[in-house]
This record gives structure tokens, C-alpha cells and sequence, in this order.
């Protein structure tokens, strides 16, 4: 009977030399930490858990433990880290990937509009072209990176209410009241091309003056059967938007209403 209490006391002992090994160890940890950081200051950043996909919103790499807060000696944070959420934190989203183990930059973040996938194509938009035959003032705007806006013009069904298409070219019956009306108020321009030489102008500073032009235009998939559709029975025309120009997704204009206004 001596001999078990023996052996349990003698586990009991070894077993509070293991904590208190273990609590010295922890302590010593501790400590070395505090002396690592003593005399430096510390900051509070958004640091990437894991890979932060292009076109993800700030909220959203939150919600998701992507980005988290933590404290790092300041001495080693780079100039421009977050140190809060923007203001509007769904309203922006990742330019790029941020890769896990990141220290999150604030200009990572940006308008959806400015994020691109690797086909040169925004985030969340489709690419669609249009043959374009505009006048040569207005081909010496037309570049990659503008904001236009695409008119269609075509027979219309009626001469009452709103112009709607009839479903026939311009040349098809020219007996009908023409109209022309906005397909899209306000897009991007992806790329603009030559369709007489093929010669893309879109890496340069100017487009082409002279021949028709295919331009490529990043549109909302929502918008993309309609712009088809245009292409396919209408008569489109760009018109480049100068800044703080808008153009009313409502605007039109017919054969009646041209003159006279």
C-alpha cells in the first residue's frame, strides 16, 4: 500500500515540475518578447491571413478573416499601410491579388471599375466591339481608357410615344420615321483598332484618323444583349464624354424632331 501512495506522490511531483517547467518556459517567452519590443513603437495594420482575390471588397476580406488586424513594430510598416477601413469599405474592392502574409497597402484597394482580370477586362464586365464608321473629328478623341457614349439609330415601329426599333436597318425601309436613342450612356473604351489596317492604337496616346474603327467597349453583362442586338439591326455611333459630361439614358431623336426644336 506504501508503495502505490509512493508512486502517486512521486507522479503527482513530476507532474508539478512539468507546469512549473512549463510556466517558467512561457514566462521566459514572454519576456523575451516584451524585451524585443521594448522602446519600440507599435501599430495597428490590416494584414493579409490569406490571398485576397482581385475585385474583392474591403468588407468583404473582413467578413471572411482575408484581412486582419494586428501589431507590428512600426519601424517595419511600409509607408501607406491600412491602418482602417475606408469609409465606403463594400464600395471598393482589391485592384490586384494580395497575396497571404501581405501587410495591406490602402492604394490596394480601389473603384471596381479600375480592376482588371488578366484579359485586360474589368472585373465583373464583359468585352464587346463595335465597327464604327465616325467622322475623323471625333476619331482624334477616341482612344483606350475614354468614356463614350453609343447611339443607335434605326426605324421606328411608331411615330407616337418613345422610338422603338421595327426590327428593320435604316436601308430596309426608308419609308419609316427614323429615330435615333441611347443604347449606353456611359462606357469604357478597351481598345481601338483600324479595321482597314487592324492596327490597334490601344497602347498608344493617339487613334487612327482615317477608316473605320473597331472599338472594344467593357460593358455590364446585363447591357451586353442589348448592345448585340443594336449592332445587329441598328446604326451606331460614339460620342467621347468630356468631363463631368453625362448623356440621359432617355435621350432621343427623330426625323420630326431634329429641326424645329
Amino acid at each position: 500500500m506504501k508503495t502505490v501512495k509512493s508512486r502517486i506522490l512521486a507522479i503527482g511531483i513530476a507532474l508539478l515540475v512539468a507546469v512549473a517547467g512549463a510556466a517558467v518556459v512561457i514566462g521566459y517567452a514572454n519576456r523575451a518578447d516584451q524585451r524585443a519590443v521594448a522602446g519600440q513603437q507599435v501599430e495597428t495594420v490590416y494584414f493579409a491571413a490569406k490571398d485576397v482575390p482581385a475585385g474583392t471588397s474591403a468588407k468583404n476580406a473582413v467578413d471572411r478573416g482575408l484581412m486582419t488586424l494586428q501589431k507590428v513594430v512600426a519601424k517595419g510598416v511600409p509607408g501607406g499601410a491600412m491602418r482602417t477601413l475606408p469609409a465606403d469599405p463594400s464600395g471598393v474592392v482589391a485592384l490586384d491579388q494580395i497575396m497571404a502574409g501581405e501587410i495591406v497597402l490602402g492604394n490596394r484597394f480601389g473603384s471596381p471599375t479600375a480592376v482588371t482580370t488578366q484579359t485586360g477586362v474589368p472585373a465583373g464586365m464583359v468585352a464587346v466591339s463595335v465597327d464604327l464608321s465616325m467622322p475623323a473629328a471625333a476619331k482624334a478623341y477616341l482612344r483606350k481608357g475614354v468614356h463614350v457614349a453609343i447611339y443607335d439609330s434605326f426605324n421606328a415601329r411608331s411615330s407616337n410615344g418613345t422610338p422603338k426599333p421595327n426590327g428593320a436597318h435604316l436601308t430596309d425601309d426608308k419609308t419609316s420615321l427614323r429615330a435615333t436613342g441611347v443604347v449606353l450612356p456611359d462606357v469604357v473604351v478597351l481598345d481601338v483598332a483600324s479595321t482597314s489596317s487592324n492596327s490597334s492604337s490601344a497602347n498608344s496616346s493617339s487613334s487612327p484618323t482615317s477608316g473605320p474603327l473597331m472599338v472594344t467597349l467593357a460593358v455590364k453583362p446585363s447591357d451586353a444583349a442589348r448592345v448585340v442586338h443594336a449592332i445587329q439591326t441598328g446604326n451606331l455611333y460614339a460620342v467621347v464624354l468630356g468631363q463631368g459630361a453625362s448623356v440621359g439614358a432617355d435621350s432621343t431623336a427623330t426625323d420630326n424632331s431634329v429641326v424645329g426644336r
